[in-house]
């Protein structure tokens, strides 16, 4: 009974302040939402990447040589690191899918004796013996409308080779199916993949009897980075071009990537929201201790003990807890599904069961206690000190001294207005309440910003890296190197502006334990088809000796300018070569290391060209689709578009981060506002007596909330470039590499934004102070 009466004084102070308890719910919930939805988004993709890695024999160790025979690579079985190996050939070529442009094709050869890389079947049968056929992966052939039983024609070596689509299928090597390195998105329309037998595939490419690549899995017990050492070491000196784990294969590199985000945002995401609900619910509590400061006084004088009347304070905290863990963990599992698809859609990977974790419900409902039961009781401790004598009383005003402003600036203080000491002198004396609002200012602009950098910095990215770094429209590679004869050929196939051959060739780059397998791009000296810049902006050349880095590959590898570095290649026949690293240039998108042809003569001996970049207005894929050296041909254009598909996501992505700081921003200004507005009844009311009208009273709040607004703008700036500098240090990838520049512009925007909060809060709060019972303020009330 007792009880009963102290909840039915809850509920109705739940009632009175309604709005403040359903924005502090708000914040409770999307951090719930959070941590329930991101959670189950991660622990349904990894259970389904391992399972689908495991039923399809997903390899641990990459190898890629030149043509060797089948017999070599089946020896490399007898390593003890070695559990299994199998040989294959990969081959980039063109396919004709009845549309004027041949997309990309990589075969990959399968017979029946593979137990590696197993692609899944969706439609249709895999090709057996030497039949004409090949199974498509399902993304391209739905992007190409082709079905099972379709013809396509493969361009192998500048001859037509129909074929019949077999089967549709999924591969666990090519959930996140991107051409290479340079292509960060997927481009199902021009890229994809296919399977076809083994021994037609070497009679078709001229190699039978060899293969280019070996896929490995390591014995019980070795780690894949000594599996790789070992195959290293035993294929030194037969062409190898690069060894690699299953950490560094490109589609398992991406769907880590994206999963490494959902687990690190999955608990610290839900723990930035309970912290400010936390702080927001200290203000509240300690609120109304003060303000029912009598009440508890007569609650004890008539019975009522600590624990009964501390816990009346105790539930407040905990009903706004669990009223928003409730709404959070409900919503959280009701987009747990869709979201899950979504993910599992994007990234092609087969969803082997919907699972729910609820033990995540348990950890909410602990963070809720945590969090919002031990604010609770911490605000209300005040509790325990009250006598129902001393509350009889009104508690002793603090004593009386100049603020911070009058002894600073004594004569600015004499100067300014009354209505503005009056401002001054409510901030100065509720120095927590006026940081907490700074802060939640801060915590929105951060987040408001955020969107417009990130958006800022990916127009940085790709204005820069195809307007003044990479300003050629096409790059040709060729299956065969070529001299000088074979550049011209291509000058009478297309109209192109400007030509410029180049070399690539695969190297393995050391300095001390550090190691790098990449792709070495020669220059001329003087190309302007690709430039560089260097970590101050200034345009440098291709030096005639040594080389130029990235960023990224010189922070993995330690080294700067005048540092030496150890490369070696199958070019090279495993000799080992010192070049001096001349300058670390900037490249947002891949990574590598270039340097003149000369150099690269020095190193290799070799003097022909592996491909040219090309400037011109000419549709080069398709004058060169049917020529007969031909690899691929990269197109920045066709990135470019496939960047522009890819921003209606990222713009709704940024959208729904932009509405979310407009939240967070109104849930803690209307809070703390509202907290000001209860506390100062009588102040307000006593300046409506003595003359001044509503307008001039709400002025006041207004002018704090201005500077409340103003001092978290000003902290928002430093603490948004020490979360971008943060994010950027955590999404260095070679794929991507952010540059940490940001536009003034987007400070603006931010600001602005904040402010429009701010005016949505004042409009809010509005109705509060034009509704003030004058009377009741200013008359001494017992409940």
């Amino acid at each position: 009974m007792v009880m009963q009466t102290l909840n039915r004084r809850l509920l109705r102070t739940v009632r009175n302040s309604w709005l403040q308890f359903t924005a502090l719910v708000v914040i409770i919930a999307l951090g719930l939402l959070s941590l329930v939805l991101l959670t189950n988004v991660y622990q349904n993709m990894h259970v389904s990447k391992v399972e689908y890695y495991r039923q399809q024999s997903f390899a641990e160790v990459f190898a890629s040589f030149t043509y060797q025979p089948s017999g070599y690579i089946d020896r490399l079985d007898n390593l003890p690191e070695i559990r299994r190996s199998e040989g294959r050939i990969v081959s980039d070529i063109r396919v004709d899918v009845g549309r004027d442009t041949h997309p990309t094709l990589r075969l990959v050869s399968i017979s029946d004796e593979n137990r590696l890389n197993r692609p899944l079947t969706q439609q249709g049968a895999l090709p057996r013996g030497r039949s004409r056929e090949v199974a498509l992966l399902t993304r391209f052939a739905e992007a190409n409308d082709i079905e099972v039983g379709d013809s396509v024609e493969l361009i192998i070596r500048g001859e037509p080779f129909s074929v019949e689509v077999s089967a549709l299928v999924d591969s666990p090597e090519f959930v996140y199916a991107i051409e290479d390195i340079k292509n960060p998105y997927p481009d199902d329309t021009n890229f994809g993949v296919a399977y076809m037998d083994l021994n037609l595939l070497q009679d078709l490419l001229g190699v039978p009897g060899q293969v280019n690549e070996a896929t490995f899995l390591t014995a019980p017990g070795v780690s894949w980075d000594e599996a790789r050492d070992a195959v290293q070491e035993r294929m030194e000196g037969r062409g190898l071009r690069s060894v690699i784990t299953r950490d560094d294969q490109l589609s398992h590199f991406m769907i880590s990537i994206e999963m490494d985000f959902l687990q690190q945002f999955s608990f610290a995401i839900p723990l930035v929201f309970l912290a400010i609900a936390a702080a927001i619910i200290y203000m509240l509590i300690s609120r109304l201790v003060k303000s029912d400061r009598v009440v508890i006084g007569v609650l004890k004088a008539t019975g009522y003990d600590n624990r009964q009347v501390l816990m009346h304070y105790l539930k407040y905290a905990l009903f706004l807890g669990f009223a928003g863990a409730a709404l959070g963990m409900a919503a959280g599992h009701a987009f747990v599904g869709p979201t899950t698809e979504l993910y599992m859609e994007f990234f092609e990977l087969p969803l082997m069961q919907m699972r729910y974790d609820w033990t995540f419900i348990v950890v909410g409902v602990v963070l809720t206690l945590i969090f919002c039961g031990g604010t609770g009781v911490w605000a209300a401790r005040d509790v325990l000190k009250i006598s129902p004598a001393d509350a009889m009383r009104p508690p002793a005003p603090p004593p009386g001294q100049r603020n911070l402003l009058e002894v600073s600036f004594p004569r600015l203080w004499e100067r300014m207005s009354f209505s503005w000491k009056l401002v001054w002198r409510h901030l100065l004396r509720n120095k927590k309440r006026f940081a907490l609002a700074v802060l939640g200012v801060a915590f929105t602009f951060t987040v408001v910003f955020f969107p417009f950098y990130a958006l800022g910095v990916i127009d940085i990215m790709f204005i820069q890296q195809f307007e003044e770094f990479e300003v050629y429209d096409y790059a040709v590679s060729f299956e065969q190197p070529v001299g000088g004869e074979g550049i011209s050929h291509v000058g009478e196939l297309v109209q192109a502006e400007l030509i410029e051959p180049f070399a690539e060739y695969p190297f393995n780059v050391s300095r001390g334990w550090r190691e790098h397998n990449v792709v070495v791009r020669a220059l001329s000296t003087d190309s302007t088809l690709q430039r560089f810049e260097d970590a101050r902006g200034g345009i440098i050349e291709v030096p005639a000796s040594g080389l130029l880095i990235s960023q990224y590959l010189a922070e993995e590898l330690g080294v700067g300018p005048g540092d030496r570095l150890t490369l070696s290649s199958h070019v090279t026949d495993g000799e080992e070569h010192t070049v001096e690293v001349q300058a670390v240039i900037n490249q947002y998108l891949g990574s590598g290391i270039y340097m003149s042809r000369g150099q690269m003569n020095r190193l290799t001996g070799q003097h022909d060209h592996t491909g040219v970049l090309i400037q011109s207005n000419d549709d080069v894929k398709a004058a060169l689709q049917n020529a007969a050296n031909v690899a691929s041909i990269y197109s920045t254009g066709d990135l470019i578009d496939v960047f522009d598909e890819f921003m209606g996501l990222v713009i709704v992505a940024y959208s729904t981060l932009i509405l979310i700081g407009g939240v967070l921003g109104f849930a803690i200004l209307f809070n703390t506002t509202s907290v000001s507005i209860e506390e100062r009844a009588r102040e307000f009311s006593s300046m409506r007596v003595l003359g001044y009208s509503q307008g001039e009273v709400y002025q006041a709040l207004v002018r704090e909330n201005i500077l409340a607004t103003a001092a978290g703008v000003i902290l928002g700036i430093p603490l948004s470039r020490a979360s971008v500098h943060l994010l950027v240090s955590m999404m260095q990838t070679e794929m991507f590499y952010l540059p940490p520049v940001i536009n003034p512009g987007s400070y603006a925007i931010a600001g602005i934004l904040v402010g429009i909060f701010t005016a949505v809060v004042m409009l809010a709060v509005r109705v509060r102070v034009h509704n003030l019972n004058l009377l009741e303020a200013l008359s001494s009330r017992l409940t």
